[in-house]
């Protein structure tokens, strides 16, 4: 916590991902080296990796730096905490859900832990860190309001949605969430 704004770089190769989430919604930083450049096709059709840090082949590692510039969470997630999850704005709930059910930074990773250990059909790794939020309650605040418009906007009203409803819900998100979205070099 704190009002101090750095810089963030980010160093990745593979599918693993870098995020900001703000008032804004969920931002995917780093691109995916897959087939698929789309999020969600990727999740339906889990594209192959294209790079990958090996011991045995070469590969490429990307680099990608920002400016924060309001607060932020900024993380690092492996593919077991959003590839097996319906749509990126199920990530983002996901997040936002078990972070507005918690009352202390300890509690929430509690949460988060219990829930992907139900979804993820792989390991996973979650690191985060705050930034610019005055306090707890704070980041808190400002989830709650985005998860209100998360679900009333961008997730399905009810749980049997059809492939079309899904799509069109995954265009309106689809913007913001690769506003930052950098580009692989």
């Amino acid at each position: 916590y704190g009002k101090k704004f750095p810089e963030v770089t980010f160093v990745w190769a593979g599918d693993s991902r870098g995020y900001f989430w703000d008032a804004n919604g969920l931002h995917q930083i780093t691109a995916d080296d897959v087939k698929s450049e789309d999020a969600m096709e990727n999740l339906r059709n889990d594209s192959p990796l294209t790079n990958m840090v090996s011991a045995d082949a070469q590969y490429t590692l990307h680099c990608h730096t920002l400016a924060v510039q309001r607060p932020t969470m900024v993380f690092c997630a492996t593919d077991g905490c959003f590839g097996y999850l319906q749509t990126p704005m199920d990530f983002e709930f996901l997040l936002l859900s078990t972070l507005c059910g918690s009352n202390s930074p300890e509690q929430w990773k509690e949460n988060i832990t219990a829930v992907l250990k139900e979804v993820a059909g792989d390991d996973f790794s979650l690191a985060l860190h705050s930034i610019g939020f005055e306090d707890f309650e704070a980041l808190k605040s400002q989830a709650l309001v985005r998860k209100e418009r998360l679900e009333k906007e961008f997730l399905p009203a009810s749980a049997e949605v059809e492939p079309e409803e899904s799509l069109a819900l995954w265009n309106a998100y689809k913007p913001e969430y690769e506003s930052m979205l950098s580009e692989k070099a």
